[in-house]
């Protein structure tokens, strides 16, 4: 994903929310048809990140998905939110 970040490739934006408790600043990534590995014949997969930090700038929570879903910044967010609700803790 560096070398795509360098080229500009991979779309970026950021939301703060408060969460009852403090503000929290969420940090979004994505980009498109990206090759799942280093190879002429790799699947291509479109990939989000988010990074949740709090006002003094600690990491919170990172993770990333690959999707076989076109993200764009009107769904990233959907995406992102379903991701994390797959691998709640369920005890």
């Amino acid at each position: 994903m560096a070398d795509f970040t360098r080229t500009g490739e991979v779309r970026t934006f950021e939301k703060s929310r408060w969460n009852g408790k403090q503000r929290l600043t969420e940090s979004y990534r994505y980009i498109n048809q990206v090759p799942l590995r280093d190879s002429d014949d790799a699947l291509l997969v479109n990939w989000c990140e988010v990074t949740i930090t709090n006002a003094k700038q600690e990491l919170v929570y990172r993770n990333a998905w690959a999707t076989s879903h076109a993200i764009d910044e009107d769904n990233v967010l959907q995406i992102v939110a379903s991701g994390r609700a797959r691998w709640e803790n369920r005890e």
